[in-house]
């Protein structure tokens, strides 16, 4: 049996859900061809709802990862692409993926998840909406991983410039990567990773692309990337081929928070190409603000950065 829509789906009368049947829904919205799909009826969940991919007892043919939109976003409308962002999420951490074109969010907060993974296809992106201040609020997540595709800030006037993008706060292992922020003109993150964690707690930062970026530190703790302790056992990693060009780079691992008895095992700054930085304000612009912890630079390249490439 085919519809257009979910809302039809929802709408066939009792006669007409039946077991034996397989149900082809055209789009989530009407009018759409996205965010369809195959679904089979089971009556035993007719009293589940996860807002995707089970429906009052129709149930959702699929493998792999989640796609938002198949919990109703439509791809650059933040109302609709936020909450099917939130409901994904909340039905399938760890399993979801941007994909199909530029989403528009307001800020998405997220708090005591064992995993979280932002994940953005290739050919897609995520934007912030511009009324909105910051994109993602991660909060005591157990691993968080951000990874591929280009992440626009938005045009929020109101937005001071030190203000991060994207903020985490008790996230013991975080790993970036693949990301290309376009349009910057502030931090694109900044990690508070507050607290004694033990074993394999690290802050993972490769692979990344920041290109001709307008982004200036207005103070001490403005960074493009601002990794803050303490840690215990600790690792932090920027390295494998970050490209940065253009742009105002800054690391500030551990400001003003180190425990004197638990030092990071390991800082490690290597293969990183970072050209043509500008000079931050305020007399900033080291690419490492170092603080006398276990260092390791290896095999970067860097020319015209703004000062010091380690202070």
């Amino acid at each position: 049996m085919a519809v257009d829509s979910i809302a039809d789906l929802l709408a066939l009368p009792e006669a007409a859900r039946r077991e034996d049947l397989r149900y082809l829904v055209k789009g989530y919205h009407a009018g759409s061809n996205v965010g369809g799909g195959e679904f089979y009826y089971d009556a035993s969940r007719a009293i589940e709802n996860d807002g995707g991919t089970i429906l009052d007892g129709f149930v959702r043919l699929f493998a792999g990862e989640v796609d938002y939109r198949w919990f109703g976003a439509k791809v650059g409308d933040a109302i609709a692409d936020t909450s099917a962002v939130v409901a994904a999420n909340a039905a399938y951490p760890g399993l979801c993926v941007f994909r199909g074109g530029s989403f528009v969010l307001d800020k998405i907060m997220i708090s005591g998840a064992a995993v979280v993974r932002i994940k953005i296809a290739d050919g897609s992106s995520i934007a912030l909406a511009p009324t909105s201040t910051k994109l993602f609020e991660i909060a005591e997540c157990d691993s968080v991983e951000i990874c591929g595709g280009k992440i626009i800030e938005g045009t929020n006037p109101a937005v001071a410039d030190s203000e991060p993008l994207i903020v985490m706060t008790e996230c013991p292992v975080v790993d970036i990567h693949g990301c290309e922020p376009d349009g910057l003109r502030r931090p694109f993150i900044d990690a508070v990773l507050d607290g004694e964690f033990d074993g394999d707690t690290k802050f993972h930062f490769h692979n990344n692309h920041f290109n001709g970026q307008d982004y200036y530190g207005l103070s001490s703790y403005s960074a493009l990337v601002n990794a803050v302790g303490p840690y215990k056992n600790g690792r932090v990693h920027l390295n494998q081929i970050n490209y940065v060009n253009g742009t105002a780079f800054r690391v500030y691992p551990f400001e003003d928070a180190i425990l004197p008895d638990s030092p990071p095992s390991d800082w490690v700054f290597s293969e990183n190409r970072i050209t043509n930085c500008k000079r931050v304000s305020d007399g900033e612009g080291h690419c490492i603000y170092y603080r006398g912890h276990d260092l390791t630079i290896t095999d970067n390249y860097l020319a015209l950065v703004g000062r010091n490439v380690v202070d």
